[in-house]
């Protein structure tokens, strides 16, 4: 196997517009999605060509090529559907090994002959935290009279509140501040705008005890 077609198995974080995916790749060619906010799941199948990895989904018209070769920090690709089409971006899920709690790793081969003295930059993010609100949310409502959402989660007794401000649906891709969960709204801003040339996120804990290590 190709070494880009090793790099894609796994699962991805695929971005379009205001839509959250996650893509999981399998050795043998096969490919799933599944709507991170909602119940929606397909398949569909990947092939490797010379320049590109393509893929197409079942009962579907939408066709994507990943561009080669393939960067799991920031893998860009085209899109071809009937509600977007231009470039987008996606980011592979690298989950920590068992009972590591750092979300960066690093693994050195200095005695592997095919790659001498590499170092791989292995890297995760707060959105792979089981509680984080994209996998722990169950309903989201519009206060007319507090203007903004309530966002009721699995775990917490009564709906988040989060200010109709604190929502950007028109933001797009933007890098990670940070890997680190912090504390507070104030540090996670702070982080957020460290880098003022490049739209940034970073994440704070919500609802719940700080124990919680909900972002």
């Amino acid at each position: 196997m190709a070494d880009d077609a090793q790099e894609i198995i796994g699962k991805w974080t695929v971005r379009i517009k205001d839509w959250v995916w996650e893509y999981e790749f399998l050795p043998d060619g096969k490919v799933t999605w599944q709507d991170t906010r909602s119940s929606e799941k397909g398949v569909g199948r990947w092939s490797l060509l010379s320049k590109f990895i393509n893929i197409s989904w079942i009962d579907s018209s939408t066709k994507e090529s990943w561009y080669r070769p393939i960067t799991p920090l920031k893998q860009q690709g085209w899109y071809s559907s009937t509600y977007y089409t231009g470039k987008f971006e996606m980011q592979k899920v690298i989950a920590p090994p068992p009972g590591d709690t750092d979300l960066t790793w690093f693994e050195f081969e200095p005695d592997d002959p095919a790659r001498p003295g590499q170092i791989n930059i292995l890297v995760s993010s707060p959105r792979n935290d089981a509680q984080y609100i994209d996998r722990v949310v169950t309903a989201v409502g519009f206060g007319i009279y507090l203007g903004g959402y309530h966002v009721f989660c699995e775990g917490v007794d009564v709906p988040v509140f989060v200010p109709e401000q604190m929502v950007d649906f028109a933001i797009g891709v933007v890098a990670e501040a940070s890997n680190e969960i912090f504390n507070t709204i104030d540090e996670a801003k702070s982080a957020a705008a460290s880098n003022p040339r490049q739209p940034s996120i970073a994440y704070f804990r919500g609802a719940g005890e700080p124990s919680s290590h909900q972002p």
